[in-house]
């Protein structure tokens, strides 16, 4: 009698913020891991990783085939979020996907294909990041074989995330700066429960759709209820300062323009000031997972205790 062969993940992204701990995970749940990477993977949060290392990226299609070679699942969690302009974003999210699901479809054509995109990307005309994250997505389906799980997070907060720690700190000092649109509604959702949608879907096979992820609350908070929860986080009660609409939009576009002078990629640029103040970004029970194959876990006030307490512990707020 032989013991079955663990099944191989082939990821990218995996030295990311998410991909960090869909790596984890993924071991934890018994999978052998291959990764594509720039430099050799080095973070606390997999500190004993035992993982197949290829040392390229996107835009080598022979490393791509090696990559994918004999792969039971391959997810994509590779791409940019920052960048100079949108050349650089299309690069990656759209050429860099491409490649892979050529490779993909040309080595493992019946792996399980599993895409951690964004939400933003049902809005392309929102930005150069939206589009390229849209076009990453198309991508990989015309071009992979087999059946595609598309899976679209809403904002992803937790430990070891740099993306909302602004918002803490903020909170932290008694005041919080947040756009002036009561009619907003935001998903969030922690990366641990990102994490294991990407897991499920990795486990249960072959599944041709397209799913959006958040918290428990599908329908989004408004900007008030995140400040109130991420104060109660930090023990405070933060005043609540709103800013206008068009003087966000304006302070963006400033701000993205003179970096862009500078040849620096902008710490917050005007597309993503675009996407936060779309406003939009709620969901519905039509483009949520079944909750009887996967559900979240992890409630904002949860999260966001936790989070702060990392924050806290390592000195940043």
């Amino acid at each position: 009698m032989t013991l079955k062969q663990k099944p191989l993940a082939a990821i990218t992204g995996g030295t990311g913020f998410v991909g960090r701990y869909i790596i984890s995970d993924l071991i934890k749940s018994g999978w052998k891991i291959r990764l594509l990477v720039r430099s050799e993977p080095m973070h606390p949060l997999i500190p004993e990783l035992d993982a197949e290392i290829i040392i390229s990226d996107l835009s080598d299609q022979k490393a791509l085939e090696q990559f994918c070679a004999d792969a039971d699942a391959v997810i994509h969690v590779g791409g940019l979020i920052k960048a100079k302009n949108r050349t650089e974003f299309f690069a990656v999210n759209e050429k860099g996907s491409k490649n892979l699901a050529k490779a993909a479809a040309k080595t493992v054509p019946k792996a399980i294909f599993v895409v951690v995109s964004s939400m933003a990307a049902r809005v392309p005309g929102l930005s150069d990041y939206a589009a390229s994250k849209r076009a990453g997505e198309d991508a990989i389906i015309r071009n992979f074989t087999g059946p595609v799980t598309i899976l679209r997070p809403s904002a992803v907060y937790g430990r070891w995330d740099k993306e909302t720690l602004p918002l803490f700190q903020m909170a932290s000092k008694g005041r919080i700066f947040m756009p002036r649109d009561e009619a907003a509604r935001i998903c969030l959702i922690n990366v641990a429960d990102v994490s294991s949608a990407v897991v499920t879907y990795a486990k249960i096979g072959k599944v041709d759709a397209l799913y959006e992820l958040s918290d428990e609350n599908i329908y989004g908070y408004t900007w008030s209820e995140i400040a109130l929860t991420v104060g109660k986080a930090v023990g405070k009660t933060p005043k609540i300062t709103s800013i206008p609409t068009v003087l966000s939009k304006s302070g963006g576009n400033t701000f993205a323009y003179i970096s862009r002078l500078m040849g620096q990629t902008p710490f917050v640029p005007a597309g993503k000031i675009a996407e936060i103040l779309h406003g939009q970004w709620g969901s519905s029970p039509t483009f949520q997972p079944q909750l009887e194959i996967w559900r979240p876990r992890i409630s904002l006030e949860s999260g966001f205790t936790q989070t702060a307490k990392w924050y806290a512990s390592n000195k940043l707020i």
